[in-house]
This record gives C-alpha cells, structure tokens and sequence, in this order.
C-alpha cells in the first residue's frame, strides 16, 4: 500500500513539471511573438532563445522568427545561422520563407545572381509564396539592367580604346607627312639653289662670250682702219711721245693710281677689267681717227725740184 501511494505521489509530480514546462513554454512563444510584432526586437530575441536553449525547442517557426529578429537588429550572421538551420529541415513552408530571407540579404550586399538562385529555391518549395515570387522578377530585371548597362560600358570603353589607337595612328601619319613635306622642301630648296647657281654660271658664261665677241670686233675693227701716212705717222708718234711725256710728268706730281683702286672703282662702275680695257683701246682708236681726219693736208705737191727750205 505505501509502494502505491508512492508511485502515485511521483506521476502526480511529474505530471504537475509537465504542465508547469508547458505553460512555460506558451508563455515565452506568446511573449516574444508580442515584443516582434511591437517591433521590440531585442525582447524577442531573448525570449525566443531562453526557447531554443534553455527549453531545446527546435520548432522551426521559432527558428524563423529568431532570426528574422537578428536580421532586423542588423546582426545577419546569426540571422544566416538560424535560416540555414531551418533549410536543413523538411518543413518546406519555413524553407521556402527561410530562402526567401536568404535571397534579400544577399540582394543587399548586391549580391544579384546568388540572390536570384535563392527566390528560385523559395518557390520550388512553396509556388504560393508571391512575395518571393515578386522578389524573383525584381532580381531578374536588375541582372539584365546591369548585363546591359556593363555591356555599354564594355561598348564605350572599346570604342575609346578605338578612339584613341585612331588619333594615335593618325598622329603617326601626320608626322610622317610633316617629315615627308619637309624633305620635299629641302630637295626643293637645295634644287632651287642648284639651279640659281647653274643660272648664274650660264649668265656669266654669255656674259664671257659677249665679251670675247666684243673684243674681237674692236680688234677687227683696228685691223681695218687704213694706216697713216708717213707725215701723218711723225706726228703721231711725237704726239704719242708728248703724250708720254706729260704722262710722266704727272706721275711724278701725283701719287700713282694703285691697280688695288683702279679695280675698286671699277667695282663701282660695274665694269670687268677687260671691258674696262676694250673700251679704253676704242677711245684710243676714236681720237687716234678724229685727229688723222681734222690734220691740215697740204693744197697741192711738193716740188721736188726745190729744197725743202
């Protein structure tokens, strides 16, 4: 009889922890549901850990929301632990709203492509869940904006890439002209300095051979003129020697022209002294025939018969 009421008084102690734990737990569920939805994210979060490690509840609904409550108070490595741990399981309801939290914070840290994988995994395990549904055409659409907008820069960093091996080619070849267009001038030049130089000797030669000409008609012309007589031969010759005579006298009154200052003032004349000279013989010549055609001739013979005196 005392053995029974023993057993008897242990199930009726058992049980009361039971229900005590029971209660308990209710109590913490409907307290950190409360502080979550009042947005007291702290008092949530500690409510549902005493669940979690002081009660061992692995329901996955409280899994869920401890770590919605981490991701709101920005601890998202603890966030990223509870979600992980709630898609290791079977329930595909909490798996798909676990991979929907997955896919926002990847979304965050602009990560697009992994994002856009997990709104994929959320609606394979639950097709109904709309708002991972609209996060997936949301993801998508900004993937194929950033493709588009990477393949226009792609574009325009070619193109200025292009530009600029164009503008370089084309400096190259506009340098190259440049180089080419003076070397032509140079030949040019040099061929102009060339030709000026032929053209000046070829000047020079006729003005040579004009010369010679010159000479040799004054020289032909003397040839020709008739020569004086014997009389008119006399008074020539002592003209020529009075004439050498005064000649002398003035070298000895005046200092004698130096060949150095005849040929300066020859210079100044523009004349060459073989042009000098030919025209000096011509005016030799000149007054040599103006003196023979004004000489006095005598108005009839001489008597050779009589003497001279």
């Amino acid at each position: 009889m005392m053995k029974y009421l023993l057993v008897l008084a242990l199930l009726l102690f058992t049980g009361t922890d039971k229900l005590t734990r029971i209660a308990k737990t209710n109590e913490l569920k409907k307290l950190a549901k409360e502080a979550f939805e009042k947005g007291n994210y702290e008092s949530a979060i500690k409510n549902y850990e005493i669940l979690v490690d002081s009660f061992d509840i692995s329901d996955d609904n409280i899994m869920l929301n401890l770590g919605n409550a981490y991701y709101q108070t920005n601890d998202t490595i603890k966030a990223l632990d509870s979600y992980k741990s709630i898609i290791a399981g079977e329930n595909k309801s909490a798996k798909s709203l676990a991979y929907q939290q997955l896919g926002v914070i990847s979304g965050k840290e602009n990560e697009l492509k992994q994002a856009l994988d997990f709104f994929k995994e959320a609606l394979r395990n639950n097709p109904l869940n709309e708002e991972a549904r609209y996060n997936y055409e949301l993801t998508k659409k900004k993937l194929k904006e950033l493709d588009q907008q990477n393949q226009e820069n792609q574009d325009q960093q070619d193109q200025n890439q292009e530009n600029e091996e164009n503008k370089e080619d084309q400096q190259n070849k506009d340098q190259q002209n440049q180089d080419q267009n003076q070397q032509d001038e140079n030949g040019e030049n040099k061929e102009g300095e060339q030709n000026e130089q032929e053209q000046k000797q070829e000047e020079g030669e006729q003005n040579q051979d004009q010369q010679n000409q010159e000479g040799e008609g004054e020289e032909s012309k003397k040839e020709q003129q008739p020569q004086p007589q014997n009389e008119e031969g006399e008074e020539q010759e002592e003209r020529e020697q009075a004439e050498q005579q005064e000649g002398e006298e003035g070298d000895n009154g005046e200092e004698k022209a130096t060949p150095q200052s005849i040929e300066q003032k020859l210079q100044e004349m523009n004349l060459t002294p073989e042009k000098a000279k030919m025209i000096l013989e011509a005016m030799r010549n000149g007054e040599v025939q103006y003196i023979q055609q004004n000489k006095r001739k005598p108005t009839k013979r001489k008597d050779s018969s009589k003497p001279d005196w």
